[in-house]
């Protein structure tokens, strides 16, 4: 979805005691505003480079790496 990141949503807590699950409280509102993006988006985009990198890098060496060597009895 284009904006996943601006929709609002609402966490419920559920209680599981028996007779059945109700709701407890009231809903969370868990949506993030335009502010809190700006501030946290440099960050994000460090780590998307570093994944960009380290996941291949990772691979490469799985495929170097024998895990039947290493099988201890």
């Amino acid at each position: 979805p284009k904006n996943w990141v601006s929709k609002a949503y609402k966490l419920r807590l559920v209680c599981q005691h028996p007779p059945a699950p109700h709701p407890v409280g009231e809903a969370y509102a868990l949506r993030k505003d335009a502010k809190w993006w700006v501030t946290i988006n440099p960050w994000l985009n460090r780590l998307i480079e570093f994944l960009k990198f380290s996941v291949p890098m990772g691979k490469a060496i799985e495929a170097l790496y024998d895990i039947n060597a290493l099988d201890v009895k």
